[in-house]
């Protein structure tokens, strides 16, 4: 993966440039690919940076937003954002100091084509990226809802074969309706197939399988199943299941024996943000398996956040996942 994202023709922003962690992930992820067709610039708030912590070559850029001299039109074209949004426009002075802040001046970046994708949330909240992707960059034609997903890639494959398995929503909406449930799927299913190149098997999860159980909190799921398979008829997913039955052949086959999935799900949808977040922490803190992401899906252009927690390798990760997404705007 990293190897393909790198070698995309591409801008990607990231907002964190005077993170340590960052410069080390750009320095990283060059160097294991000397042919790197991928341009990576840093958002910084001195130049210096790059001579600091030896960044060099014509893959890597250091901006100051301050020191931009398109700032203005920036600002102006931030006014229009917001004027298009049906928002009050903000005084051009209001504007001027917005895309200063690295996350707005990113997205603004995307939405004037100056950057293909952008990646932030090292060093800030998650709320920051999450706010400049949707009051600027906006959302894809035809989705309802942005979502975070985390790729769990696990050592050993499970037992229906599953050595990678999507979680979501793991970041964003935090008691979804049928139809956001449903543009969760979609936006999964994409990540699923552009950027770990995996046919998605989708399975809206529940406490129940297949009305085992009543609740009126099972009618949303269903829903939502009935949705996707209205909107994306090819696509394969199948609900509502207990996650046994959807992850495990064996208990499928005494479950929901006439089930399209048959326990080899490689999309896993929950019912809301609590289970989905508490679900992926669990998986990656006991299993030994690797999280990648949080991947979000659903913008007009590739907007992705970190954890502040991450890792070196997460950054160099979502940089080339973020390049990936690119591939349908270009």
């Amino acid at each position: 993966m990293r190897e393909r994202g790198s070698k995309r023709p591409v801008h990607i922003v990231v907002t964190d440039g005077d993170d340590a962690r960052c410069q080390e992930a750009v320095k990283e992820l060059l160097k294991e690919t000397p042919d790197a067709s991928l341009h990576i610039t840093l958002l910084s708030r001195h130049r210096a940076v790059g001579k600091e912590n030896r960044l060099r070559g014509s893959n890597v850029s250091i901006l100051v937003p301050e020191q931009d001299p398109h700032l203005e039109v920036l600002a102006d074209a931030y006014r229009n954002v917001r004027i298009r949004a049906g928002k009050d426009a903000p005084s051009l002075a209001d504007a001027y100091q917005a895309v200063q802040i690295s996350e707005m001046y990113a997205a603004m970046l995307l939405a004037t084509g100056r950057a293909d994708g952008m990646l932030g949330g090292a060093s800030v909240p998650s709320a920051r990226v999450l706010k400049a992707g949707l009051q600027i960059v906006g959302l894809k034609p035809g989705r309802s809802v942005v979502s975070g997903t985390f790729a769990m890639l696990f050592r050993d494959p499970l037992a229906g074969g599953q050595d990678v398995v999507a979680f979501a929503d793991c970041a964003v909406v935090p008691i979804p309706t049928a139809q956001e449930l449903m543009g969760i799927a979609l936006n999964t299913s994409e990540i699923m197939h552009d950027i770990l190149c995996i046919d998605p098997i989708i399975a809206f999860l529940s406490f129940s399988t297949k009305q085992s159980a009543r609740h009126d909190s099972l009618i949303k799921i269903q829903e939502a199943v009935a949705l996707v398979r209205q909107r994306e008829p090819t696509l394969m997913v199948d609900g509502e299941l207990q996650a046994d039955a959807a992850l495990v052949p064996e208990v499928a086959l005494s479950k929901d024996p006439d089930g399209m999935i048959n326990g080899h799900a490689n999309v896993l949808i929950f019912p809301d943000l609590n289970a989905a977040n508490i679900s992926y922490k669990l998986v990656q803190r006991t299993s030994g398996s690797m999280a990648l992401g949080v991947i979000l899906s659903g913008f007009a252009k590739p907007v992705n956040d970190l954890s502040r927690g991450c890792s070196v390798d997460d950054i160099a990760n979502m940089i080339c996942v973020t390049a990936l997404q690119t591939g349908d705007f270009r």
